[in-house]
């Protein structure tokens, strides 16, 4: 078990990765096949690799945008939400609009 930057214990992976896929595929009444294939054409391509690389590095490179417009980003970005959510990451919050990051960061809104 792991924890996060406020010593709370964290579920493991596995878990985590298990949970999100089933949340996201009630949510968004879709079967865990169907999201995994969403995954499969992301940059990440699983679960697994999402947590591996945007929550358990020092780089959170990821924040997703408010509407995604395209459906595999809708449920990419459902996905991150559900992590998010288990992990006590507040980026999930960035996309409610409770939350801005260091830096004032706009979600991509304007490019500089």
């Amino acid at each position: 078990m792991t924890t996060s930057i406020h010593d709370t214990p964290t579920p493991p992976r596995e878990a985590v990765a298990r949970e999100a896929l089933a949340t996201v595929a009630r949510r968004l009444q879709l079967t865990p096949t169907s999201v995994t294939r969403a995954m499969a054409l992301s940059a990440w391509t699983t679960i697994d690799e999402m947590i591996l690389r945007e929550f358990g590095g020092p780089y959170l490179g990821y924040y997703p945008k408010v509407h995604m417009e395209i459906r595999s980003e809708a449920v990419i970005a459902e996905v991150f939400d559900q992590i998010a959510i288990a992990l006590g990451d507040p980026r999930r919050a960035l996309r409610c609009g409770a939350w801005t990051p260091p830096g004032g960061w706009s979600g991509g809104a304007h490019n500089g």
